[in-house]
């Protein structure tokens, strides 16, 4: 595990990713960063835990971070009440359990899973089909878990 704060073109980096989404996923972070690099990710820690992890694939919000955005709609798979618990167990997201869903999906992009009654994110997962196949499809796995409140990144900083 290697523990370093952010320098600035690493900070821009991360922000120029979560820009590239949504220009308020890139207002989450705080001028000072650290970040935690483990087990291949990077994991990018601001006043309130770890708000954005960061792959091969670029930079996404955490749960944490997540949290922290207004826009419930961009890049979101919203579950019903009854999905809640197995998230939160770390569980795939099966599609029957899914009632909405940003069509502008795509298949592999990173998505904010959130709970139905109250838009609060519960995990943060892989999309498995693109935005528009969930209106045609009833039944399958749709989003692969990746992390969820209560794991181990939750805990971490």
């Amino acid at each position: 595990m290697k523990r370093y704060f952010a320098r600035k073109d690493l900070l821009a980096s991360i922000k120029g990713d979560l820009a590239n989404i949504s220009k308020e996923f890139a207002d989450i972070l705080p001028e000072n960063v650290e970040v935690v690099e483990m087990k291949g990710n990077k994991y990018v820690i601001g006043e309130s835990g770890v708000l954005v992890f960061g792959s091969q694939k670029g930079f996404f919000p955490t749960v944490k971070g997540a949290l922290l955005i207004e826009d419930k709609e961009k890049r979101t798979v919203v579950v019903d009440k009854g999905a809640i618990s197995f998230v939160i167990n770390g569980a795939d997201i099966m599609r029957p359990g899914v009632v909405k869903w940003d069509v502008g999906i795509k298949k592999g992009d990173y998505v904010i899973i959130r709970e139905e009654t109250h838009s609060k994110a519960i995990g943060i997962g892989e999309a498995l089909w693109d935005g528009s196949e969930f209106e045609g499809k009833a039944t399958g796995k749709c989003v692969k878990s990746l992390y969820f409140v209560g794991d181990d990144v939750w805990k971490m900083g």
